[in-house]
């Protein structure tokens, strides 16, 4: 994973902080300290990418592992470990839009064009 060996924002803090113990306020608060620095970083698209791809734990690219796991396309009895690397790009590409991520931005990051990835919503959603 050749992007955590840049100087990214993340790289400065605790890392306690993107990996919050429970659900309480406290918690909640850590989650979203986690966040702003997540959105201060220029590779979130690619920090999510992996931690999909990985099924990481706690704070990457600026999503929790519950909301990773929630906006993963629903596909009825297959194990992620048999998701082919392009259902994960889609999946990663669909969250960063649903973290608030700007399309074209998305689009970019993941090489594809914006109506492919408006495909890629569409299907997420139904």
């Amino acid at each position: 994973m050749d992007f955590l060996d840049h100087a990214l924002p993340c790289r400065a803090e605790n890392p306690e902080l993107f990996f919050p113990v429970g659900t309480g306020r406290p918690a909640a608060r850590q989650v979203e300290q986690a966040k702003a620095v997540c959105r201060r970083c220029p590779v979130t698209a690619a920090c999510l990418d992996w931690a999909v791809r990985s099924g990481e734990v706690g704070v990457w690219g600026a999503t929790t592992d519950d909301e990773r796991r929630r906006s993963r396309p629903r596909t009825p009895c297959r194990p992620a470990a048999q998701r082919s690397p392009q259902q994960a790009r889609r999946a990663a590409a669909v969250a960063c839009v649903r973290q608030g991520t700007q399309r074209v931005v998305v689009a970019e990051q993941y090489g594809v064009s914006p109506r492919t990835l408006q495909r890629w919503l569409a299907a997420a959603s139904a």
